[in-house]
């Protein structure tokens, strides 16, 4: 006689699932035997498989998995057998954006050889961690840079900044980046722009 296809585990199975736009997606579950075949559906279609969306058979375990999340994929996914079925939910949210109020930041900032220069920006979650870069390069606290967290507010600051400061400088939490740009303006160039005015006004 035939085994049942039954599913097991059925009241320990996770069934709803979350995720960000873009994230992999995994549904899982577990039957009766390995020889056990069974087919994955939504909204009574069985589900079309692609390089996006791929199902998985390794010994009793059978996965659906999305390989890419989009928000079109949000909906209840049953799995069924010839005698059994489950139901899973999944809930695909758009990506909560990693800073707020990105257009008002300030990203260009001028200062004088010698004056701190000060890059701010807000993030949209009190544990958001950000990265600051120049160059291509990390850059990690020292005497000269300091970088502050306080709430939501994210800083670099640059004290005694000289000319080779000047450059962009990259604030990156999860992928997003905000582009800021530092002048630095030598004391000794001012000084002379300011005598050849008083030379010219003589």
């Amino acid at each position: 006689k035939e085994p049942a296809a039954t599913i097991m585990k059925k009241s320990t199975t996770q069934t709803e699932y979350s995720a960000s736009v873009g994230e992999k997606v995994v549904l899982v579950c577990d039957v009766s035997q390995s020889t056990v075949e069974g087919k994955w559906y939504k909204k009574g279609q069985e589900v079309k498989l692609s390089k996006a969306v791929s199902v998985e058979s390794e010994g009793t375990t059978r996965r659906l998995v999305l390989h890419n999340a989009k928000s079109g994929e949000t909906g209840e996914y049953v799995f069924k057998t010839k005698v059994d079925e489950i139901a899973m939910n999944v809930t695909v949210k758009e990506p909560v954006p990693m800073f707020v109020n990105k257009d008002s930041v300030q990203k260009e900032v001028k200062v004088r050889a010698s004056e701190n220069a000060i890059l701010s920006c807000e993030v949209s979650q009190l544990k958001t961690e950000v990265k600051w870069s120049k160059g291509g390069k990390i850059l990690s606290p020292s005497q000269k840079l300091k970088l502050e967290s306080d709430g939501r507010i994210r800083k670099l600051i640059i004290h005694n900044a000289e000319l080779k400061d000047g450059g962009n400088y990259i604030c990156e939490a999860a992928g997003e980046k905000l582009i800021f740009q530092i002048e630095v303006t030598d004391l000794a160039i001012l000084f002379t722009k300011k005598l050849e005015n008083v030379n010219a006004l003589c």
